[in-house]
């Protein structure tokens, strides 16, 4: 009786560290609270976040006991376009995390000039008219990147609270895995891979 009872603590302890370093390193669920990134992303989405992809770290404590931080190489590396979980810069206890699209990486030059957003001179397509009309020029300074809400009228963003440094990265957004609005679950979302 004493053995099985033993054995079941170190299956469910395995089961706990095996689900730590999964979420940790290589997937996060994420429910999105606003509608700073509609239409792409809804709020009421949930979404899958790759944190493989540009490298996961391994934890740097659990349960408040400091642990060794390892970063796993990146399979790729962090491009206009992608959106990306990540860390409000904002916030000092590091537990806000937001969905935004990174329009520019370290070296670029971010700038609306009369309604239209630029990176290195050139225009970067989104759907959204600026009610801004003018912005920057901001130089993304090395080991940080630019993020913007696809939604840009109503994003609290990188044009507020500045560049974002690469340490405050989470990962990128793959997939809705689940979707419920104000009607109820919106069957079409669900399964969709985000662009």
């Amino acid at each position: 009786m004493q053995r099985k009872f033993r054995d079941g603590i170190v299956l469910l302890a395995a089961i706990g560290i095996l689900g730590v370093s999964i979420k940790s390193c290589v997937v996060e669920a994420f429910k999105v609270p606003s509608n700073s990134m509609s239409e792409t992303i809804e709020a009421g989405d949930y979404l899958l976040i790759n944190k493989f992809i540009y490298g996961a770290r391994t934890p740097s404590s659990i349960f408040f006991i400091p642990l060794p931080s390892i970063q796993f190489p990146a399979v790729t590396s962090l491009q206009r376009g992608d959106i990306v979980a990540l860390v409000a810069p904002t916030d000092p206890f590091h537990t806000v995390k937001l969905i935004k699209r990174c329009i520019g990486i370290s070296g670029d030059t971010i700038k609306i000039q009369e309604g239209r957003l630029t990176v290195n001179n050139e225009e970067f397509p989104l759907r959204y008219y600026f009610e801004e009309k003018n912005f920057g020029p901001v130089v993304v300074p090395p080991d940080s990147f630019f993020v913007m809400g696809d939604n840009v009228n109503i994003s609290s963003d990188s044009r507020e609270w500045g560049c974002v440094p690469m340490k405050n990265l989470i990962g990128k957004a793959a997939l809705i895995y689940w979707s419920k609005g104000e009607r109820g679950i919106r069957w079409n979302r669900i399964g969709r891979m985000v662009k």
